[in-house]
């Protein structure tokens, strides 16, 4: 996460998504709480996930983001099979910025 400069990492299972790490989640989580670092990532991990599908508009996953207040979603198929992670920053180079703004708002609520 460090070397890529990533805050989240989807937790999967062969190719099906079946959650989320972040690196708020280590901290509040592993550091905090003093667990040793090898804490299998299955521990911490986000399970009840929220994902939008790769055909939907954009602003229909604004969503969820501003519903749940997450600053990613990862995109799963029909399947539950992972095709990528949309997040706040994609999201806000694509919709009209007073939605942007809106959705901003709501998740940092």
């Amino acid at each position: 996460m460090r070397d890529d400069d990533v805050g989240s990492l989807p937790l999967v299972e062969g190719s099906k998504c079946i959650g989320t790490v972040t690196d708020r989640d280590i901290v509040v989580q592993v550091v905090a709480e003093s667990r040793p670092f090898d804490t299998p990532v299955r521990e911490i991990a986000a399970k009840q996930l929220v994902t939008v599908d790769p055909q939907q508009p954009v602003d229909e996953a604004m969503r969820p983001m501003a519903e749940h207040q997450l600053r990613r979603l990862p995109v799963c198929d029909t399947d539950g099979q992972l095709v990528g992670i949309v997040a706040q920053a994609d999201v806000a180079r694509v919709a009209a910025p007073e939605q942007t703004g809106e959705t901003v708002e709501q998740i940092s609520r």
